[in-house]
């Protein structure tokens, strides 16, 4: 190998992430030539595109790009080190000399890194959330509970759409000794994606929120489904606790993988749950709900920002996930309080007087169902607009649960005006009566929908745009 330009020669770090001999103990790889073995990295980067500097740069091969060709640039950008897959050891043969790693497999060498970090806090409680719905809601409303318990700065939680493969161990290496817990959100679409990454977190508490139709094309049917889900227990220490819904499809299945656990259930007020939660009343911008703690007969109410009976239950999760970390009443009243949600969940906007409600993150049967139903409890179908995208990888399910959603939407909202949007809406119109295909448009895209839409809207108007992500049903607002 050629020698290394002094420029990006390693440096020892003040915070230093990792030593050469940890990365190697944590992802039990081989060192291809002699390291300093105290000598180390400060962070782990994936994107050959960032600044590598006082670095390891992890080449993760996925489907449709591979690392391994970019060992180049990584070098460029000032990397320290090099973890590559064994297989592609003839790829880092001609580069300038670098410490290189080679590993079985990088991804699980990035996993077992996040692993081997968190391990470092002893003092630290993890909340691992899973299910069909509600996993970002529910992670942004315990999230908030335990910040008003131990302050913003000691409560780190999973950022954006992390929640995958890659994105778990991401941000477990973000924990830092300030954090006295974290909420680490877990998301699947495959068989064999939950069990790892709950592994790796190692949680005090795992969360199901619920189980549905959702990403079966993969997961095959909801048996499936809660198989995959319930692999979120895999991890949970011994002496921690199982959160799931007192009552969801395949309850069997829960049951069985929480079996020797502490269990703690939530639901609604007339359910046999330890945390329930009841729905009193809501609109467009808040709602009211009465909140029963586990041995409190009287139950206390409270206004919170989110609205919706879906809601609700994402709360009374939220509740029953932080009661074993000794979180106080006064802390989850705060908490469900200034609880807000990110990205485009429910997000309320207002334009030349017609009222937007944004809800394109992601769309299943489950979700979509519960929005329709929350706004017939305050919108005037009249003055409503219900932009309804496809709902993906829902496979041979696809067909009956799009008529579904299309038959619900015209009786629970009777006079609304809906545009569906995407192929297995327009598949699921021609099932459809003449009759009950009056109040529908149909439409291939967004783009098309909203110059469409935009002709017809004036002030007064409630739009509603809900569509899986990649339906892109956002566009209609800038088209």
């Amino acid at each position: 190998m050629k020698k290394k330009s002094s420029k990006s020669s390693i440096k020892m770090r003040k915070e230093m992430l990792f030593t050469f001999k940890e990365i190697a103990e944590a992802t039990g790889g081989e060192w291809l030539a002699d390291v300093g073995l105290t000598a180390g990295v400060d962070a782990v980067v994936t994107d050959s595109r960032k600044d590598c500097s006082h670095s390891l740069f992890l080449a993760l091969a996925g489907e449709n790009f591979d690392a391994h060709d970019f060992l180049d640039t990584a070098v460029a950008q000032n990397a320290a080190a090099l973890c590559i897959n064994r297989d592609a050891i003839g790829k880092a043969a001609d580069l300038p000399e670098i410490p290189v790693i080679a590993v079985d497999d990088t991804l699980s060498a990035y996993q077992q890194l996040g692993a081997f970090h968190k391990r470092r806090f002893s003092r630290l409680k993890t909340i691992a959330v899973t299910g069909s719905m509600g996993k970002t809601s529910t992670k942004e409303i315990i999230r908030s509970i335990l910040e008003a318990q131990f302050g913003s700065d000691a409560v780190y939680a999973t950022g954006g759409n992390t929640n995958n493969q890659i994105g778990v161990p991401l941000n477990l290496l973000q924990l830092k000794k300030q954090h006295r817990a974290s909420v680490i959100e877990i998301g699947t679409n495959h068989h064999g994606e939950v069990e790892p990454l709950s592994l790796i977190s190692e949680p005090d508490v795992a969360v199901i929120t619920t189980i549905s139709a959702c990403h079966l094309e993969f997961l095959g049917d909801l048996a499936g489904v809660a198989t995959e889900k319930a692999k979120i227990f895999a991890g949970l220490k011994k002496e921690g606790m199982a959160v799931f819904p007192v009552s969801t499809p395949e309850m069997e299945i829960i049951q069985q993988a929480t079996t020797g656990f502490a269990q703690l259930r939530f639901g609604n007020r007339a359910s046999e749950a330890e945390v329930k939660v009841e729905y009193l009343n809501g609109n467009l911008h808040g709602s009211e709900i009465a909140v029963y703690l586990p041995g409190e007969t009287e139950p206390f109410t409270l206004t919170w920002p989110l609205t919706g009976a879906h809601q609700a239950m994402n709360a009374a999760a939220a509740i029953a996930a932080t009661m074993p970390l000794n979180i106080g009443k006064t802390a989850i009243v705060e908490g469900l309080t200034n609880c807000n949600l990110p990205g485009m969940r429910m997000k309320i906007s207002e334009v030349n007087g017609v009222t937007w409600l944004n809800d394109t993150y992601n769309a299943s049967p489950g979700s979509m169902l519960a929005v329709i139903e929350w706004l017939a409890e305050f919108a005037e179908p009249k003055n409503l607009c219900l932009v309804l995208g496809d709902m993906l990888e829902l496979g041979r399910h696809s067909a009956t649960a799009h008529h579904d959603i299309l038959k619900s939407a015209l009786t629970v909202l009777p006079g609304s005006t809906i545009f569906a949007v995407g192929q297995a809406m327009i598949k699921a119109g021609k099932i459809l009566s003449t009759d009950e295909k009056k109040n529908i448009s149909f439409y291939s895209e967004a783009v098309s929908a909203g110059r469409e839409l935009k002709a017809q809207l004036k002030p007064g108007m409630m739009v509603l745009l809900k569509g899986s992500r990649g339906i892109q049903l956002e566009k209609i607002m800038k088209s």
